[in-house]
């Protein structure tokens, strides 16, 4: 199944681009002297969010007296930048400081929560320190259930962003299953799922695919893609490689079945969207797809894939290395033997993963 953690993103609307803008009023009141907002005109925002992340790792800042919408917004401010290692250890004393004041943690209001969770959850290496703030969050939450009820479809997909990336944990699942039924029977709530949102939270209900009340959501999700045209063409490649590899931990069910080729054709049709898959998202799609190879959509899509890898030579040198090679090759043999094409693609891969590993023991 897809893993989202290695690129996952937080669900931002515009009211959220203002307020994690670092030249956000309450910010500055947060960081004690910097520059006013028209001495800092000049300055992008990514050279004034790194004087926040600076000013919090010397304790310049008052870590200790920041309020709770402070901590919401300076912690989705540091997550645009979650690859740096300044951002990444001035967001671990913020998530610290979450995690041992309770009294802080409980003031946080139900969307600074999934806010928080979003942010959270996009830090992936050490992130132990991330994981048990964002637990602590996600057990209020679960205690909380009658907040479910206020949420709209952006702090729903904010707070599936973290319990995707944590679905093993029980709590996880408990709050997962209060999420779903609200998707199930909520019209309104489904309409606000765009497409990037829709992903994410169906790649989430696909993690406890034998729940009964998730499978139900993620039926619903399902027949929401195969219902809106508009949402599937604004799809980009990764996004509609997430929603295909959760279409398929449910293979039987006719609404995935429907949405999968629907997906299919998209992809079967349009280069911009072959072509810019990862390979990580290639093998996902090949391997979704070869669930429903019985449906001709899904086959069509599945020979533009074997296509590109014949004729894409970077993508065959990353398939056939040690990272993809096994997955890929798995993923290949979901689909019929006695097919031309996609035997052919087999053998060529398994050719380039030879040639790789006597490389790699030579070297």
């Amino acid at each position: 199944m897809m893993t989202m953690e290695e690129d996952s993103v937080a669900v931002i609307s515009s009211e959220d681009r203002e307020r994690t803008n670092p030249r956000n009023v309450s910010i500055y009141a947060f960081t004690n002297g910097m520059p006013d907002n028209t001495a800092s005109a000049h300055t992008d925002d990514r050279s004034l969010a790194l004087t926040l992340a600076r000013r919090v790792i010397d304790s310049s800042a008052p870590i200790m007296a920041i309020s709770t919408g402070d901590a919401a917004t300076l912690l989705a401010l540091l997550s645009k930048w979650h690859r740096e290692e300044t951002f990444k250890k001035a967001a671990t004393l913020v998530s610290k400081r979450l995690q041992i004041d309770d009294t802080l943690r409980n003031s946080l209001s139900i969307f600074e929560l999934t806010d928080c969770l979003a942010s959270l959850a996009r830090w992936d290496q050490d992130e132990e320190v991330f994981k048990t703030t964002g637990l602590a969050l996600i057990r209020r939450f679960a205690l909380e259930g009658a907040s479910v009820g206020y949420l709209n479809g952006q702090a729903v997909a904010n707070c599936f962003s973290a319990l995707a990336k944590w679905h093993n944990e029980s709590i996880c699942k408990e709050a997962g299953n209060l999420l779903a039924m609200r998707i199930a029977a909520d019209e309104t709530i489904l309409r606000q799922l765009n497409g990037v949102r829709l992903a994410i939270c169906i790649n989430a209900l696909s993690r406890w695919s034998e729940d009964d009340v998730c499978r139900m959501a993620g039926v619903r999700l399902a027949k929401r893609i195969s219902e809106d045209g508009n949402l599937r063409h604004n799809l980009n490649a990764r996004y509609l490689a997430v929603c295909l590899d959760a279409l398929a931990q449910w293979p039987s069910d006719e609404a995935c079945r429907r949405a999968t080729a629907q997906l299919a054709r998209r992809l079967a049709t349009d280069a911009s969207v072959c072509d810019r898959l990862t390979a990580k998202h290639f093998i996902n799609c090949l391997r979704a797809l070869g669930t429903s190879n019985d449906q001709a959509a899904c086959k069509a899509a599945g020979v533009r894939l074997v296509k590109r890898l014949a004729n894409d030579g970077t993508l065959l040198q990353q398939l056939a290395g040690a990272r993809y090679a096994r997955d890929c090759l798995d993923a290949l043999a979901r689909w019929p033997r006695d097919d031309a094409c996609f035997h052919t693609a087999a053998d060529v891969l398994q050719r380039n993963c030879d040639t790789a590993s006597q490389e790699a023991s030579i070297a």
